[in-house]
This record gives C-alpha cells, sequence and structure tokens, in this order.
C-alpha cells in the first residue's frame, strides 16, 4: 500500500517501482527457466531415444539406451547453448 500511495502522490514513482519489479522478475525468470529446462532435458532424451529406435535399423545403425540418449542430449545443450546465449545477446543490443 506505500507504494501505491507514493504512486498516486508522485505519478513519477510509478517509473520507479515498475522499474525494480522488472529486475526482480527477471531474476525470478533466469531461476524458473533453469527448474523448467529439468524435465525439457529428460523428455527430450526420451524421444531422442524413441526416435532413434525407429530410424536406426533403417539405416543400419544399432539402437541407443536411455542413458546414451541422455549422453546425446546433454552434449548437444552444451553445444547449442553458448550459441543461443550469443544470438540473444546480439539481439539485445
Amino acid at each position: 500500500t506505500a507504494n501505491f500511495i507514493g504512486v498516486i502522490i508522485n505519478p513519477g514513482a510509478c517509473d520507479l517501482y515498475w522499474q525494480g519489479n522488472m529486475a526482480q522478475e527477471e531474476e525470478m525468470f533466469g531461476y524458473f527457466s533453469i527448474l523448467a529446462a529439468i524435465p525439457g532435458f529428460f523428455l527430450s532424451s526420451w524421444f531422442l531415444m524413441l526416435l532413434w529406435g525407429v530410424f536406426a535399423p533403417d539405416l543400419g545403425w544399432p539402437t541407443i539406451s536411455y542413458v546414451t540418449s541422455m549422453l546425446i542430449n546433454i552434449t548437444l545443450w552444451l553445444a547449442v547453448a553458448p550459441l543461443a546465449a550469443a544470438g540473444k545477446r546480439v539481439k539485445r543490443n
């Protein structure tokens, strides 16, 4: 309520209030996006294993286990994450 009263008395304070909240939201978004990536990792590993099992016999390759698909998946994620971060940084500037 103190911030609400400050906005009524001084409308210019609204900009400062919202800027502070946006910084907090960006910090929380980073935290929650890491938590959201965890199930995505396991699901994408599972999909990789399933799709590999569909295409591998046609190509004469052996099928892979879930653990192997997790290793392939984390390798791809570690390779793509810096590229995505660099692209995001370039787009922002």
